[in-house]
């Protein structure tokens, strides 16, 4: 409560700081994911939008089973994908939360699963565990909606894009549209 009226005066220094810390002793409670996205949605100086970021995605990253939650719950798209950023940027630095993350990825909607693959695609994670899961994912929702979405999200990534197509339990139609350069 006091680091929530500390953060709430606009007078006080170094409340980026705090809200850091409320973040992640909250476990990424949803009242402090909004003050964050309030926050960078609000013009910071580039030195805090900077740490903010960087807390913010450490925060959702170690948190993802209540992050998911809150992304489940928030009706604002916009807070949705700046969350789903911030997530796949904390677990690109965190790979050890890529389980947690694929385990709760089934509770969210296929188009917000699908920006979360995306954005782990476009990152520099490298992981057996991503593979496997993108592979079952793509052959899952084969030709229909988000399919070409993810399926160009691997394509502009070659060195996932050939892993991928060298997998053998990648169906083969899958193979083929991977290969395509209009998929």
């Amino acid at each position: 409560e006091r680091g929530e009226r500390y953060i709430a005066d606009p007078r006080n220094n170094h409340r980026e700081q705090i809200l850091a810390v409320l973040l992640t002793t909250s476990k990424a409670a949803p009242k402090f994911i909004d003050v964050a996205l309030d926050w960078l949605g609000a013009g910071l100086a580039n030195a805090t939008r900077k740490f903010l970021l960087f807390q913010f995605s450490r925060a959702t990253s170690y948190n993802v089973s209540n992050v998911v939650d809150y992304l489940i719950a928030q009706p604002d798209r916009h807070r949705r994908r700046r969350v789903i950023h911030s997530l796949a940027v904390g677990v690109g630095r965190r790979p050890d939360a890529l389980p947690a993350l694929l385990d709760a990825i089934e509770r969210l909607g296929d188009d917000e699963a699908n920006l979360l693959l995306a954005c782990l695609i476009g990152g520099d994670l490298r992981s057996e565990l991503l593979e496997a899961f993108l592979a079952r994912r793509l052959t899952q929702i084969f030709r229909r909606r988000g399919y070409g979405y993810l399926m160009r999200a691997a394509q502009r990534n070659p060195v996932l894009r050939d892993r991928l197509v060298a997998r053998d339990d990648l169906e083969p139609a899958v193979r083929a549209d991977l290969l395509r350069s209009d998929a």
